[in-house]
């Protein structure tokens, strides 16, 4: 990129350096950016615990400040599926480089409410991050809060009246490390929701209150609005409430099960990649759990 272009881009921010480039798209920070950043998160009460934590990623490059590019704007995902904030904060974990890119306007002025959102952001992307780097603790330490939301989600929308499903934990780990932990590697999602459908038609029709056709209706639904979620987010969006059986009791069972209300984000990211529900229970309930989970990291 040209000096001109990155001046008109960024209004010149002092001690500008080249940190990464996603999907294209260049990223720049500064030491002063990642010194700011840092004194802000000393101050939120949601990442005061493990300050020094992220001080170290911040030093090893694993969370990475930068300044905030219009052209990452063309990415959707980044425009709907953050956290709920303000428009000068995105941020997202990259697989491909296993770091957290945190994503600031140059002309954002630090204080209380961008710190507390950039604290949740930082800790909600910290959450993926720890699935990916540490997937068996990450099971050993939040299984039961997995347990909880896909119970609660499997029974409202197939309609098993409240029957304890035996295989849950089986299809929680198929799920965790076949789907989530390898959709990142893969051109095509399709072998791999296939199976999904087989294990999910097998564990849960036995114990469904559906007909055999209505249950094999509202399973084809299930995992026809995950691969069009993988494949195309805005054909996603333009689709969604086609799907309400299988979406609206995602939220249901953040209420229910975990007490959040007035979520920022679109749920449907957790039917293929439960570290997300783990992700939004750090943003509702930061616990001891999630602070010993992001300082494994």
């Amino acid at each position: 990129m040209a000096k001109k272009d990155v001046q008109e881009m960024f209004a010149i921010p002092v001690g500008l350096r080249h940190v990464a480039n996603v999907d294209g798209i260049p990223l720049y920070s500064s030491k002063s950016l990642k010194i700011k950043y840092v004194k802000a998160m000393s101050k939120v009460k949601n990442t005061k615990p493990i300050v020094s934590t992220i001080s170290k990623l911040v030093e090893k490059g694993e969370i990475t400040p930068c300044w905030l590019s219009k052209g990452l704007f063309r990415l959707t995902a980044f425009k709907i599926f953050a956290p709920a904030g303000i428009k000068t904060i995105k941020g997202f974990f990259y697989p491909p480089s296993n770091k957290i890119y945190l994503l600031i306007d140059n002309n954002m002025v630090f204080g209380f409410s961008s710190n507390r959102f950039l604290a949740v952001l930082t800790v909600h992307e910290g959450m993926h991050m720890f699935a990916k780097k540490h997937p068996s603790t990450f099971l050993s330490i939040f299984g039961d809060d997995l347990a909880k939301f896909y119970s609660f989600i499997f029974d409202k929308i197939f309609k098993l009246e409240g029957k304890k499903i035996k295989e849950l934990d089986s299809i929680i780990k198929f799920l965790f490390r076949n789907l989530e932990g390898t959709l990142a590697r893969v051109s095509n999602p399709n072998p791999l929701l296939v199976r999904y459908y087989n294990i999910l038609d097998k564990a849960l029709k036995p114990y469904s209150s559906l007909d055999e056709n209505e249950f094999k209706k509202i399973l084809t639904a299930y995992i026809v609005v995950a691969k069009i979620y993988l494949k195309d987010v805005d054909m996603f969006l333009r689709v969604q409430r086609k799907f309400g059986m299988i979406l609206s009791p995602l939220y249901e069972a953040y209420r229910r099960q975990f007490k959040a209300k007035n979520l920022g984000t679109i749920c449907v990211q957790e039917l293929v990649y439960p570290s997300e529900v783990i992700a939004v229970l750090s943003e509702v309930r930061p616990s001891s759990k999630v602070y010993r989970a992001f300082k494994a990291i």
